[in-house]
């Protein structure tokens, strides 16, 4: 069709530029032509996509909604789970606290004891046997056993002389005889051993466990309470046998007064008062705080 129009402009004897101008409106309409919808197949919206996106709303709808009845139905369980970990919180800080604070007890007992066994029997084993009575003195400060209580006894019984043997054949530290010993030492799965007796600090850690059992006897009796050891202190050296015999012959006095009780209170009330007023104490104690 353009070439026949092209002929026919030339038998015509048309301008040069009118035929240009023919032509370009021959192709802008060969182009409208084809672009026309009626030409040109229609674009039909397609019945799957519509099914899918159908679908996917009513998915959607529906996990909504579960989402939301959950999160209601545990909205009461997320704040009763927020209230117990705010309660292990608390009783985790209060846990650290008191750690803190025994600490800090076992710290101070500790300089205070080998304050005090350096000014009386200067031994390398005072760090070793500071650390077991202030952990004994811990251990059992509910049934009233201090340091004092215990270096009392040691002062009274030995005068801090590891290597000491007594007529009875006590010995050591606390003067432990082989019977008490032996008890002790199986107590805790060991075998009777003078290396045990004599070693200070497996001496003492024996007699602090025989004065604790001669407290708890005496405390279940009623004849003791928490800080009074005055029947502990007369049954370590006498024996609860020979305690008893003066209670059942209404002899209690003799208890309250025997030399014996009333040197080891004497070093107690001497303990107290030197490492209260002990400004070197108290200035170590602040250098290792």
């Amino acid at each position: 069709m353009i070439i026949k129009l092209l002929d026919f402009s030339d038998n015509l004897k048309i301008p040069r530029e009118v035929k240009i101008v023919r032509l370009e409106d021959s192709f802008k309409k060969s182009e409208n032509n084809l672009e026309s919808p009626s030409i040109l197949p229609r674009k039909k919206s397609s019945k799957t996509f519509r099914v899918l996106f159908l679908i996917v709303l009513i998915l959607w709808g529906a996990t909504s909604f579960h989402l939301f009845k959950f999160s209601d139905w545990n909205f009461k369980e997320r704040i009763q789970l927020r209230k117990e970990l705010k309660n292990s919180q608390d009783q985790l800080i209060s846990q650290l606290k008191r750690e803190k604070e025994n600490l800090e007890w076992i710290l101070n007992e500790y300089i205070k004891i080998c304050y005090y066994l350096d000014q009386l029997y200067p031994n390398p084993e005072n760090s070793s046997l500071a650390k077991l009575i202030a952990k004994k003195a811990f251990e059992n400060r509910e049934i009233g056993l201090s340091p004092e209580v215990i270096l009392a006894v040691i002062q009274t019984e030995s005068g801090g002389n590891a290597n000491a043997v007594s007529y009875k054949n006590a010995k050591g530290l606390m003067q432990l005889i082989d019977e008490t010993a032996t008890d002790r030492l199986n107590e805790i799965g060991l075998p009777f051993s003078e290396k045990f007796v004599f070693d200070p600090v497996f001496n003492v850690k024996l007699g602090i466990n025989e004065l604790v059992r001669l407290h708890n006897y005496w405390m279940k009796k009623g004849k003791e309470k928490k800080d009074e050891w005055t029947y502990s202190f007369h049954s370590y050296f006498w024996g609860i046998d020979g305690t008893q015999k003066l209670i059942d012959e209404g002899r209690e006095k003799e208890i309250i007064n025997s030399d014996y009780v009333s040197k080891v209170y004497g070093y107690f009330a001497e303990l107290k008062g030197e490492i209260k007023s002990s400004t070197k104490i108290r200035v170590m104690a602040d250098i290792f705080r």
